[in-house]
C-alpha cells in the first residue's frame, strides 16, 4: 500500500512539475476574456473540490493534506489530458467557434487548480499558483466578457460550462462572481 501511495505521489509531483514549468506560457496564449472564463472556471472546481479534497483546496491549499492533495493533482491531471485528447475535435473549426475559447479556458482552469492543489506539495506549484492568479487578476476587469462568452458556449453546444458546485446555479450572476474574484489566498489583504 505504501508503495502505491508512493507512485501516486511521483505521478502527481511530475504532473505538477510539468503544469508549473509550462502555465505561464500558455496563459499568455489567452485572450483577457479566456483569462476570466478560466478564473471562473478554476473558482468553481475549487469551490466544488472542497467536498472531495477538503475545505483547504479553495482557502489555503498550503495546508491540504499531501494525500488529498496528491488526489486532487491527480485527478484534474486526468481531466487536464482528456481536454488535450480532445484538441482534435477543434481543431479545424473556425476561429470565432464559442469551443475554440472553452478549450482554451478549461485547459488553463484545470492547470490552475491543480497548481494551486500543488501548493500543499512543492514550492514551484506554490510560485506559479501566485503567479497565475496575478495574472487572472488582471483579466477580472473582462468578466462580463467572459459571462458573455461562456454562456453563448453553454447555449450553442448545450453543456455546463463550469464545474457543477452544489447548491448554485450557474446562472449568469454566479458566473460572474466567479470571474470577477480571486480565491480567499490569493486577494489583497
Amino acid at each position: 500500500m505504501f508503495e502505491f501511495a508512493f507512485v501516486k505521489e511521483r505521478k502527481a509531483e511530475a504532473l505538477l512539475a510539468n503544469a508549473a514549468a509550462n502555465i505561464m506560457d500558455f496563459v499568455q496564449q489567452l485572450s483577457q476574456t479566456e483569462r476570466a472564463a478560466a478564473l471562473a472556471w478554476a473558482n468553481a472546481a475549487l469551490i466544488a473540490g472542497k467536498e472531495e479534497y477538503g475545505r483547504e483546496l479553495a482557502h489555503a491549499p498550503k495546508k491540504m493534506k499531501p494525500e488529498l492533495a496528491v488526489k486532487a493533482v491527480l485527478h484534474f491531471g486526468a481531466y487536464r489530458r482528456q481536454i488535450e485528447d480532445a484538441i482534435d475535435s477543434v481543431d479545424g473549426r473556425p476561429s470565432h467557434d464559442p469551443a475554440i475559447a472553452a478549450f482554451k479556458w478549461e485547459l488553463l482552469g484545470a492547470q490552475v487548480v491543480m497548481v494551486t492543489a500543488g501548493a500543499a506539495l512543492t514550492k514551484d506549484a506554490r510560485n506559479a499558483a501566485k503567479a497565475i492568479f496575478g495574472v487572472l487578476e488582471e483579466a477580472i476587469p473582462y468578466a462580463e466578457e467572459a459571462v458573455r462568452a461562456m454562456t453563448i458556449y453553454g447555449k450553442t453546444y448545450d453543456v455546463e460550462v463550469i464545474p457543477a458546485v452544489p447548491n448554485k446555479k450557474g446562472d449568469k450572476a454566479f458566473l460572474l462572481a466567479l470571474a470577477s474574484s480571486l480565491p480567499p489566498m490569493f486577494r489583497a489583504s
